[in-house]
């Protein structure tokens, strides 16, 4: 087993997600590698500008950090997990219509984020 350090001296960005995610969310979540996903893809639109942020599996498929946490088949793991989290309604997922590599591209299931996906499905 890895062992964590501790969080380092001095100043270290912070990550702030709405109370839901840890009242409704977490406590819903029963395997591991969705559980895993989920907080991560939730730390990258928290990282991103704009005013409707989104992932691209592509982005995730090239994170070294979250597929290492994966484990032994991370890819697997990796969509197996966004499968649970589109079906569970904690992640919703849309078409990347607007770059050239295409694929699914990922929401937070927030007002935005449901907006952006009936506007790409409108076309």
């Amino acid at each position: 087993m890895r062992t964590f350090s501790g969080f380092p001296a001095g100043k270290v960005n912070e990550v702030h997600l709405p109370e839901p995610v840890f009242t409704e969310v977490v406590p819903i979540i029963d395997d591991l590698a969705e559980l895993k996903v989920t907080l991560h893809v939730y730390w990258q639109l928290s990282q991103r500008p704009g005013r409707v942020s989104f992932v691209r599996l592509a982005d995730l498929l090239n994170d070294t950090v979250l597929l290492f946490g994966l484990g032994s088949a991370p890819l697997e793991a990796l969509r197996g997990a966004l499968d649970r989290a589109v079906q569970r309604g904690t992640l919703l997922q849309s078409q990347d219509i607007g770059n050239t590599q295409g694929g699914p591209i990922y929401f937070a299931n927030t007002p935005k984020g449901r907006a952006a996906v009936e506007a790409l499905a409108a076309g």
